[in-house]
């Protein structure tokens, strides 16, 4: 007993445990007097058999005990009370067999049995003689009943498979591509992986050869495989069209005064600038590509600043919807150029912008004429305000002239007349008559010429102020006439200086005789306000308007005078108008010089 591989235990008929072999001290370790609640990992599983056996009958079985390390362990339990003569229960005895690695091992075997026929490779098992003897269900749904000898009846070549069966016969696993037949005869590319398996002296207990179908994976490698040449042949022809492509581009841009460049899309690093750069800039192309930002060095002091943060904020925002910039550069001459630069993106397959290329053009002729042209515009609009103050001047100097000269030769003449008409005798009635039709006559001149030096001198604008000389303008132009008129007028929280003042007041002189002259309207409305720090007029009628205002003549005298007069002060003037709905002109003037 103290020999015995087996764990073997004895307990009092009553289950008080007092002796145990070495076995058992090597398995359970001491246990003390009550087995159930020391060693069984289920003390009412433990009851249960000590109450069997204790009642006189045996228990077999397997049950769960824990090992002296505290580990869990499968016991295959063999229980038996021992009697007397008389059939008394004298002892309780008990050989317990360790079989924890034997379940184990069935339990793996079990799981790979699973794997196996559950998998979707195809595998099969033969002897170590080379006799199949097992196959999984994808083994069957694969090769189907490929009898005992599987290098003459699976695979495409039976010398291959020889080759292969005595490699692993022979110990030495086999891992690659071979052709076999499937079930209908067809070949098929397999994956194979062949292993022997051996036990613990490394004898050969069997063969394991497990099988992937790579048919269509090969398929689609060869398709792939022409698809790739045909790609390369693809990328071949594009090449050699951007080399020609490449080659032309050249051409031109080395020929053209442009500076054409081409950065990544860091800015970090130049692909190419054409000789252009050397040209406008006067300096080596290779500085350039040494220093991408060399550029900037030979940019005017007053517009680096700006043109650095201007390519900063394109290349952190990528947006090249307003990407051209204009500034002066000092060249190695020591001249001022003027540079236009543009910048775009490029892209790449994918969408995203892989290069960033702009051109670089020198505009200084063009700022050069524009110079010459704001200079002479400027020169022209002082000549032209020069001759309206002028005529203002003349038509002031006319006023005092008709006033000083003729308005007082006609009173002296209406007063002399009167004189004589007071001397004649009461028998020459018809020259007393004739006499008082003649002062009538003097009293309308007197009369016409107060108006004409009023319209001369533009009197209510000096007498009254802006405000009341335009209410006093539209009410006399459309006195009596039927005209409804509707005056607007809200620029007392403003002064609006004498010039500015003149210029409005002429503006709406010329727009009221278009008015009387040509519209035919029943209803006019004359606005008067400020703005913004602007002065702003706007005249409308409800007349036949102009279908095409684009049409109007630009060398209208009216227009253009207008035009000129709201130009001296920053102004515009426009004109609205379509056949339907009459004609409206605005005009603007700023408040500042």
């Amino acid at each position: 007993m103290d020999a015995s591989t087996d764990a073997i235990g004895i307990s009092s008929a009553k289950g008080k445990h007092f002796y145990q072999n070495a076995s058992f001290d090597d398995l359970l370790g001491d246990i003390g007097s009550d087995p159930p609640s020391t060693i069984y990992t289920n003390e009412k599983v433990g009851r249960e058999i000590f109450s069997t056996i204790m009642n006189g009958a045996p228990w077999v079985g397997e049950v769960e005990m824990n090992g002296k390390d505290g580990n869990p362990l499968i016991i295959f339990l063999r229980a038996y009370p021992v009697k007397d003569s008389d059939g008394n229960v004298r002892r309780l005895v008990g050989v317990h067999t360790n079989i924890t690695k034997q379940k184990r091992t069935e339990e793996e075997l079990t799981n790979f049995k699973q794997a196996v026929d559950a998998s979707t490779d195809a595998i099969g098992m033969s002897t170590a003689h080379g006799d199949h003897y097992y196959q999984n269900a994808a083994f069957d749904d694969l090769f189907g009943n490929i009898g005992n000898d599987p290098p003459s009846t699976i695979y495409a070549d039976e010398k291959i498979g020889r080759e292969v069966f005595e490699a692993i016969m022979g110990g030495i696993p086999w891992i690659g591509e071979v052709n076999m037949y499937d079930k209908n005869g067809k070949i098929l590319n397999i994956f194979l992986r062949a292993y022997p398996i051996k036990d613990d002296d490394g004898n050969i207990r069997r063969l394991v050869g497990v099988h992937t179908n790579i048919t269509k994976q090969k398929q689609t490698e060869e398709e792939l495989r022409k698809h790739r040449e045909h790609l390369q042949e693809l990328v071949t022809e594009r090449t050699r069209e951007l080399q020609e492509s490449e080659a032309r581009f050249r051409q031109i841009s080395d020929n053209i005064n442009d500076v054409f460049y081409l950065y990544s899309n860091d800015y970090k690093t130049v692909y190419y600038v054409s000789p252009g750069f050397e040209k406008i800039w006067g300096k080596n192309i290779q500085d350039l590509y040494d220093n991408p930002w060399i550029f900037t060095e030979s940019i005017y002091e007053d517009d680096r600043q700006r043109v650095e943060a201007f390519k900063k904020r394109i290349l952190a925002s990528l947006n090249f919807n307003d990407a051209a910039i204009e500034y002066r550069i000092l060249n190695a001459d020591g001249n001022i150029r003027w540079i236009q630069d543009e910048m775009f993106p490029v892209y790449d397959l994918t969408g995203k912008i892989s290069r960033i290329a702009g051109s670089a053009r020198d505009i200084t002729r063009r700022k050069n004429i524009e110079s010459a042209l704001r200079s002479s515009r400027e020169k022209s609009r002082d000549l032209s305000r020069y001759l309206q103050r002028a005529v203002e001047d003349e038509r002031i100097r006319i006023a005092r002239e008709i006033h000083d000269d003729l308005g007082q030769t006609l009173i002296a003449m209406k007063m002399n007349l009167v004189s004589c008409r007071n001397k004649l005798p009461d028998h020459l009635d018809p020259l007393f008559e004739t006499a008082l039709n003649m002062e009538l006559t003097i009293d309308q001149m007197i009369q016409s010429i107060k108006i004409m030096i009023s319209d001369l001198r533009a009197g209510p604008l000096s007498d009254l102020g802006l405000e009341a000389a335009i209410e006093w303008l539209a009410n006399n132009f459309f006195k009596d006439s039927g005209y409804d008129t509707r005056i607007e007028l809200n620029t007392k929280s403003v002064e609006i200086d004498p010039n500015r003042g003149m210029a409005l007041f002429r503006v709406a002189q010329e727009s009221l005789t278009n008015i009387v002259r040509h519209s035919n309207a029943t209803v006019v409305t004359v606005s008067l306000f400020t703005k913004n720090k602007q002065a702003i007029l706007r005249i409308s009628d409800n007349g036949s308007g102009i279908a095409d205002t684009s049409a109007l003549p630009n060398d209208s005298y009216g227009i253009m005078g207008m035009k000129e007069r709201v130009g001296f002060f920053k102004g515009n003037l426009t004109i609205e108008s379509n056949e339907k709905s009459g004609t409206t002109i605005t005009a603007t003037i700023s408040m500042n010089d």
